[in-house]
């Protein structure tokens, strides 16, 4: 299925370069209304309009986000997002938001601590909650060019929404990629595959919104890696290669365009039935016939409107860009740096936003000529959105708690007092879930041959032998994922679990050193950490006597294990951790101590604290 390849123009493919279409009208570019920026380094910042005009100055001390149809996102200082009007004195209309997406056609998807995700008015009125489809909860949803919502569930099915959130296709897939009214799906059986990176065991499968199957592409013989701008091609490449690959271009159908050759080492941005592609280390464009319209010999290269093209030359670690029609000829006198910027088709099709070799950013004109008397801008922004995703943030606390099997021994299943063998024993399901390695080497003729290695690392006796209880690299992370939330549960082994025996290993019945249950401040948690505080503080605190208590800590004894119940002081993460204390020793009091006068002062688990 579709990999993620990282390109220098990470900014311009991701948010920025996604042309329009000439043949399917429906689809809408979305404008920039408003271009943030700073006139000096630190400076507080301003924001300027397409064609050259200061829309208001020195407003924001932190960086606002792009405006779309003159609405933008600004960060406040809780770490909260506010919706903002793009206009001489900026007006709040909207505060509280933890994720949001800029404005298509007068919508944006967003969403709060502690509610689930919402589509608002460019008012910031909520006209639709996005919660639940079909039974299953929406865990993320991620906001497409043309408004288009492809969304997860929290039990990892995939679906399709159109921009007022009604439902398009069901959430029956295990892996759904979109471009331009196209979709790649596989099914759920299949996903293992996709995260496990191997998509030779998977079929692609090509349809419309309607769900209406156009074709496939055999990942046993080629591998999907994009659909290209115009949602009428996809970029693919033979199988079994991780060396300088040999794509091709293949059509809705699944039929080659194309034939996937070792001239074309990869495809990258597209427009108006052409494409830049690589070959080696340079790039060229060719057209959807397959006749190449400029040879592979740039270091870099752009689209630069429809007629010229940006082409650049590595110095000194930077690539300068010059402009060149498409015969090769110069084609303008400037001199721009080729990382990220904001294209013709999302500024009105008049101007472009670049930087110069100097660093500074401008507005140039579709000749490559810059738009005269505009301010200083030292830094711009062209930040759209807190993720890739709007994240569902509804969370019930003490649901989750629930589901961890809090005990006073351990969690989710696990005590301080199991062996290697009990802990393999007792998570035999998670732990036999196999994940496959590719050995490469060269054969006697020189020819790169591969073999793929099935390892199950973690119930391997060998795994625990080699196992370095001081080396965080080792931890066996099982991930514990509650309505889409996900915890991390880690034992701690001690070293030596394993001696071994003739040609083979058995287990030493030393048990479990410490149990950590760890929820970082990200996903589906983040914002919630003192709520999750809270409903695990309820679980543990009738286990014993209390030997330390603070803001940010609870230290339980049992007389048996020692309970902490931690926050961290940077807000990041909140745990619980399981220690064995054996008959005869006594708690570190001095440990316990130092925990809780650490935290005493962490009243909140971070800025994005929701209220009890």
């Amino acid at each position: 299925m579709m990999k993620t390849i990282k390109w220098l123009f990470t900014v311009l493919t991701a948010v920025v370069l996604a042309g329009c279409s000439e043949s399917k009208e429906e689809l809408t570019e979305p404008q920039v209304t408003g271009i943030p920026f700073q006139t000096e380094e630190d400076g507080r910042w301003s924001m300027l309009s397409p064609t050259g005009e200061i829309i208001f100055e020195e407003e924001f001390e932190k960086q606002p986000m792009l405006a779309y149809e003159d609405r933008f996102f600004a960060e406040e200082d809780n770490g909260l997002y506010a919706l903002y009007t793009a206009e001489d004195s900026p007006e709040k209309l909207a505060d509280g938001f933890s994720y949001c997406h800029h404005f298509i056609n007068g919508k944006a998807v967003v969403s709060k601590p502690g509610e689930y995700i919402q589509i608002i008015d460019t008012e910031g009125k909520v006209i639709r909650v996005l919660d639940e489809v079909r039974g299953k909860e929406i865990d993320r949803v991620y906001v497409e060019d043309d408004g288009m919502l492809r969304f997860e569930t929290t039990d990892h099915y995939w679906g399709l929404l159109d921009a007022d959130g009604d439902l398009l296709l069901e959430p029956e897939y295990g892996v759904m990629w979109y471009q331009d009214g196209t979709l790649l799906t596989n099914p759920m059986e299949e996903r293992q595959f996709y995260y496990r990176h191997i998509p030779e065991n998977m079929t692609d499968h090509i349809m419309n919104t309607q769900g209406e199957e156009t074709g496939t592409i055999k990942g046993h013989k080629h591998i999907t890696t994009k659909i290209l701008t115009g949602g009428q091609y996809l970029a693919c490449y033979l199988a079994n290669q991780d060396v300088k690959k040999s794509f091709g271009l293949f059509d809705l159908e699944g039929k080659t365009v194309i034939k996937p050759s070792k001239k074309i080492n990869n495809i990258t941005l597209s427009r108006n039935e052409e494409f830049i592609f690589q070959k080696g280390d340079s790039y060229g464009l060719m057209n959807t016939s397959g006749d190449i319209i400029l040879a592979p010999e740039y270091d870099k290269l752009w689209f630069w409107g429809d007629d010229l093209m940006l082409a650049g030359e590595e110095d000194d670690d930077e690539i300068i860009g010059t402009l060149i029609d498409k015969e090769g000829k110069p084609a303008g006198n400037e001199e721009f740096l080729m990382d990220h910027a904001i294209d013709f088709p999302r500024l009105g099709n008049k101007h472009a936003l670049v930087q110069l070799a100097d660093g500074n950013w401008v507005l140039a004109n579709r000749d490559g000529s810059l738009v005269k008397d505009l301010p200083d801008m030292v830094n711009t922004s062209t930040w759209t959105r807190v993720e890739d995703y709007v994240q569902n943030c509804h969370v019930e606390p003490d649901h989750i708690a629930d589901e961890l099997n809090i005990t006073a021994e351990g969690v989710d299943g696990l005590t301080v007092y199991m062996t290697p063998q009990q802990f393999v024993n007792a998570k035999q399901e998670p732990l036999t879930d196999w994940i496959y390695e590719k050995a490469r080497e060269q054969d006697e003729e020189g020819k790169m041959v591969e073999e793929l290695l099935e390892i199950t690392p973690i119930t391997s006796p060998d795994y625990y032998n080699h196992y370095d209880a001081t080396d965080s690299e080792k931890d066996i992370n099982l991930e514990k994922n509650i309505d889409g939330l996900v915890c991390y549960i880690t034992p701690y082994f001690r070293k030596g679990m394993v001696k071994e025996v003739g040609d083979d290993y058995e287990f030493i019945n030393k048990p479990i050193d410490n149990i950590e249950c760890y929820i970082p401040n990200r996903g589906k948690a983040k914002g919630h950490l003192q709520r999750l505080y809270t409903a695990l503080d309820k679980k543990i605190r009738p286990f014993g006597r209390v030997l330390a208590e603070s803001n940010g800590y609870l230290c339980i004894f049992t007389n048996k294990v020692l309970i902490e119940l931690r926050k961290d002081t940077n807000g990041k993460a909140v745990s619980l951790y399981y220690t064995p204390v054996y008959a005869g020793e006594e708690p570190n009091t001095n440990y316990i101590r130092s925990q809780a006068q650490d935290r005493a002062n962490v009243v909140e688990d971070c800025p994005l604290v929701v209220e009890e």
